[in-house]
């Protein structure tokens, strides 16, 4: 892993541009299975808006701890392939394949997802959720996502847009408007099928549950680490920061996406 992959990954994760804490990651998030994807929102997408089923292959870019591909897989009967930098959440990816019955539908792999975008092609459908800047700026992103579906394939987009360009958050920088996103899709040849927009308000007690399993386990690695106890605070921080800007005005979106025949 590179160190702007390495830098990247950290920012994706924590907001922060410090790789230090990519080691402990694992550990921190050890109590999530999902990174940020909702794969129920992703099967009624795919439900109500395409013809998708079992005869359908997925990449699942930056898939985490596997849980997309492993929920479409039994919801299709589909076959898919998961990339993820993280050795243990690709551990944790086969388990809970091998655990929901579709072990023999999913393909888990270690890997650098800049790689995969030069060598994975003809998918029917990709997924890119919640992993930020892995591949680069959002028009990079798009356009490497791009290259791995086939002609009138799908793509499902987890991200945020901002409800104005003079929109001020306290943590995150740089998100799009909708329109931008929506010019930026236009300018990679894929046409919005849907937005699904989360709620504009978080359930507390939701995340005061999930910022309590963080704090808790950046509690324990600062009592084995004492003299790393800044950087687990800064990431507990970087977790409330992103609850306070969702609260402001970001929006989280679902964006079921249809590239162009041509």
């Amino acid at each position: 892993m590179n160190q702007e992959v390495q830098r990247r990954l950290a920012e994706s994760l924590t907001y922060a541009e410090s790789t230090d804490i990519i080691p402990y990651l694992p550990y921190l998030l050890k109590d999530f299975w999902s990174l940020g994807s909702e794969p129920e929102e992703m099967k009624n997408l795919l439900h109500t808006h395409t013809d998708f089923n079992s005869d359908c292959r997925i990449l699942d870019l930056a898939c985490g701890k596997g849980v997309a591909s492993v929920y479409l897989a039994r919801e299709f009967g589909c076959i898919a392939k998961g990339i993820d930098l993280m050795p243990e959440f690709i551990a944790e990816a086969k388990v809970k394949a091998e655990e929901y019955g579709v072990s023999e539908q999913c393909d888990f792999v270690v890997g650098d997802v800049n790689e995969a975008i030069t060598s994975e092609r003809d998918y029917d459908l990709t997924i890119w959720g919640a992993a930020g800047d892995l591949l680069g700026s959002y028009p990079e992103t798009l356009a490497g996502i791009a290259c791995t579906v086939q002609p009138g394939g799908y793509i499902l987009l987890d991200d945020a847009y901002i409800p104005s360009a003079n929109q001020r958050l306290r943590f995150h920088h740089n998100y799009l408007t909708e329109e931008q996103w929506n010019q930026a899709f236009r300018e990679n040849g894929m046409t919005v099928i849907i937005c699904k927009e989360a709620a504009q308000e978080v359930d507390p007690s939701a995340y005061a549950d999930d910022l309590s399993n963080i704090r808790r386990r950046a509690e324990e690695l600062i009592r084995q680490h004492p003299n790393k106890r800044e950087m687990f605070e800064s990431y507990v921080t970087s977790q409330q920061a992103e609850y306070e800007d969702l609260q402001d005005g970001m929006v989280p979106a679902l964006w079921l996406l249809q590239k162009s025949i041509v």
